[in-house]
């Protein structure tokens, strides 16, 4: 059933240039990640045992709607993907409005995994040639920089839990959707935000009986 998804990943990547040499190598020294305790992002390595032989390259940002929504589900695959195969590995790029912001959303959405440096981003565009126009956006690359698909390339747009699809059937994993297994944290947000209507309401209503009182 997944394997056209998977062909065209993998016809996607005759059109788009490959990174640099030793993938791992040139994000080493530019990364960071989410300290629980403090709550801060601070400087990380990958480790060199198991090597990473796969890259996920992942670009969000709170303000995003969407990409708040993909987050929580991506979250819960990610820490369920690493317990079989640790030799994946997703890289947050942030595109938030600052430093700040990017730290306050690792945070909210607990992200386990590494991300690139609020002053490193741009560095990416160098070892993959990645500037995607719209986001949640990712991309799909091998130790050596491999382009291997992404879910959005060329103007085809496969989405990244499509793409998820494909690298779990590369892998010999479940083939599974992650909105539907680890999306039950992203029903959250239209909640927050029909409480946030209702308390508007509420003062709303509350300013008119002072007014008439």
């Amino acid at each position: 059933m997944f394997k056209p998804v998977l062909a065209c990943l993998f016809l996607l990547a005759s059109t788009v240039p490959s990174g640099a040499e030793g993938f791992a190598e040139a994000l080493q020294g530019n990364l960071v990640r989410l300290d629980p305790g403090s709550g801060e992002l601070v400087p990380y390595q990958l480790p060199a045992k198991p090597p990473t032989e796969y890259f996920l390259i992942y670009f969000s940002a709170h303000w995003c709607a969407p990409c708040r929504k993909l987050t929580p589900a991506l979250v819960g695959f990610y820490k369920e993907l690493k317990t079989t195969h640790p030799e994946v590995e997703l890289i947050f790029v942030s595109a938030d409005r600052d430093p700040e912001a990017m730290n306050r959303y690792a945070s909210w959405a607990q992200m386990p995994w590494p991300a690139l440096d609020w002053d490193k981003r741009e560095s990416i565009a160098k070892i993959a040639d990645l500037r995607p126009m719209a986001i949640p956006y990712m991309a799909m690359f091998d130790a050596g920089g491999e382009f291997l698909g992404a879910s959005d390339t060329g103007g085809f747009k496969i989405g990244i839990p499509k793409l998820l699809k494909g690298l779990q059937q590369m892998l010999g994993m479940e083939i599974y959707d992650v909105h539907e297994r680890h999306g039950t944290s992203s029903r959250l947000i239209p909640v927050a935000y029909a409480l946030a209507a209702i308390t508007a309401l509420v003062i709303i209503v509350r300013r008119r009986i002072r007014k008439r009182s």
